[in-house]
């Protein structure tokens, strides 16, 4: 809201009106954006406009302030036009995802319903085979008394192998049932932990405050996420865009990593869009490492394609180049790019 004086202080006697060179220690008007000055009768405002003026909620710029704000309207609405087109696409993702999870569960169910009619089948052939057995043994008693006794024990272990191996089949593939099983758990969990970490981002290197109560500490780390990401990304990021910030791990000597879930996934992709501007950032702001939320396969995969990375690094002779890993998490892949001092000497 622009401000106007009525009376004056010390400091206000100060300020000089851009106009006319006087000091305003009465009937003025300040500029909301570039700060300045001016006699209310100098920029040829009335007594009601300057009661209208120290109303709430009223704001006044100057003339090459209004102009500069005309032009930036434009821009402001292309970039909410963009926002809008980011929510949709996001949207249509989410649904995306909701019917690809539909199917998966569909999927699982029939798998599962599949199962366990085959252990079913299993459990009756399991029986038949006990049957068989007894009536094949019983057999084997009736011809005991007919026949000689080394015949009819070797007959008794030649069906006795015979069901041990149709036992040892069964019980390989209620394993592979089982397997089965365990592993469409484990891709619905993997699937279930991707979306509960989809809007998180870790950050390193962010300095850990030594006040004694938690609630300090964490707004302290609070307040920090907000200068970087609004002084030096530019991302546009209000408190209440954070659902939540906490330290990860035990406290020592060095600074915990700090995980951070955002409200909107449009933007945390904003975020990590502008992480380029962190090498123009202040020193404080330029050491701190902004990372994906990851699951454990993730990781697990990022580690991999990091080592194959500096493997590939290491293994050129010239060190002309260098490889990195790019990309999201479950999409990341090896690119090669020019080495950093090599790019200095040319």
């Amino acid at each position: 809201m622009s401000k106007s004086r009525a009376g004056s202080t010390s400091k206000e006697k100060e300020d000089k009106c851009k106009i006319c060179d006087v000091k305003v220690r009465d009937k003025g008007i300040q500029c909301e954006v570039c700060q300045d000055w001016w006699h209310c009768k100098c920029v040829k405002i009335s007594e009601e406009v300057f009661e209208v003026l120290n109303m709430d909620n009223i704001h006044w710029f100057c003339s090459a302030c209004n102009s500069g704000i005309g032009r930036m309207l434009p821009t402001l609405m292309k970039l909410e036009m963009r926002q809008n087109k980011l929510e949709e696409t996001v949207t249509s993702h989410n649904i995306k995802l909701a019917e690809d999870m539909n199917k998966l569960k569909m999927e699982l169910n029939k798998h599962v319903i599949e199962m366990k009619e085959e252990i079913k089948l299993l459990k009756v052939d399991t029986e038949v085979l006990n049957k068989q057995f007894k009536a094949e043994t019983e057999i084997v008693d009736k011809k005991m008394k007919q026949n000689v006794e080394e015949h009819v024990v070797e007959f008794r272990d030649i069906v006795k192998q015979q069901i041990q191996d149709e036992m040892h089949n069964v019980d390989g593939e209620l394993t592979e049932v089982k397997k089965t099983i365990q592993d469409t758990r484990e891709q619905a969990d993997e699937q279930r932990d991707k979306e509960n970490r989809r809007n998180n981002i870790i950050l390193y290197n962010v300095p850990e405050s030594d006040l004694p109560r938690a609630e300090e500490r964490s707004k302290v780390d609070m307040d920090f996420c907000l200068l970087l990401f609004n002084r030096c990304l530019n991302a546009g990021v209000a408190e209440e865009d954070i659902v939540k910030v906490f330290r990860l791990g035990k406290r020592s000597e060095r600074a915990r990593p700090v995980l951070l879930q955002l409200a909107s996934y449009t933007q945390k992709n904003l975020i990590m869009e502008s992480l380029y501007k962190l090498k123009n950032a202040e020193i404080k702001f330029k050491q701190v490492i902004i990372v994906h939320d990851m699951t454990k396969a993730e990781r697990q995969e990022c580690k991999k394609m990091v080592d194959e990375a500096k493997s590939r690094t290491d293994a050129d002779p010239s060190g002309e180049f260098q490889y990195k890993v790019r990309g999201m998490p479950g999409h990341m892949r090896i690119v090669k790019l020019k080495a950093r001092n090599q790019i200095m000497r040319n």
